[in-house]
């Protein structure tokens, strides 16, 4: 029987600054917040427009497809009676509005934010609690004043302007 000794087993290590990686992160482009933040955007809009489409339809309070009124207050129990009646496609109509609109939000609120981070870090690219708390707070506001406000006011016109297209038979059901 042969025995190993500790001498026969040699492991190597790699010695790399712990702080490597944050180094790298500090120097993130504009426009790759900008992408950053718009496919994050796109992406939770597509996930979540079903119950963005149950929340406006029971706001509405009317089936446009079948003029009927709705009974129900539980989005999911409304989504899934939309579901059953029209097919899953009816329930991703108007998401490219949707998804455009969250983009454009989330890719101001990122590149907002990390334009901020850069400037009032400190040395090291770090943010003290209270510092993050003010570069998220002004990246909410600039986002609200750039990207939210005009979208909701779209987004408005749109379900405003959705009655003026329906049937008369159907138009008085999207009064509230």
């Amino acid at each position: 029987m042969s025995r190993l000794q500790d001498s026969s087993i040699a492991i190597s290590v790699t010695s790399r600054p712990l702080n490597h990686h944050r180094q790298r992160n500090q120097n993130i482009s504009p426009g790759v917040s900008l992408l950053a933040g718009a496919t994050a955007g796109a992406v939770e809009a597509a996930i979540t427009y079903p119950f963005e489409f149950a929340k406006t339809r029971l706001q509405l309070k009317h089936n446009a497809y079948h003029a009927t009124t709705i009974t129900t207050k539980s989005p999911f129990y409304s989504l899934l009676q939309t579901v059953r009646q029209n097919g899953i496609r009816v329930v991703y109509t108007g998401c490219s509005t949707l998804v455009i609109g969250t983009a454009c939000k989330a890719g101001v609120r990122f590149l907002t934010f990390d334009s901020i981070k850069k400037i009032i870090s400190d040395g090291d690219g770090k943010l003290s609690p209270a510092r993050g708390l003010l570069a998220g707070m002004a990246a909410g506001a600039v986002e609200s004043v750039i990207a939210i406000t005009p979208t909701e006011r779209i987004k408005t016109a749109l379900y405003e302007g959705f009655s003026l297209i329906l049937p008369s038979s159907v138009r008085p059901l999207t009064k509230l």
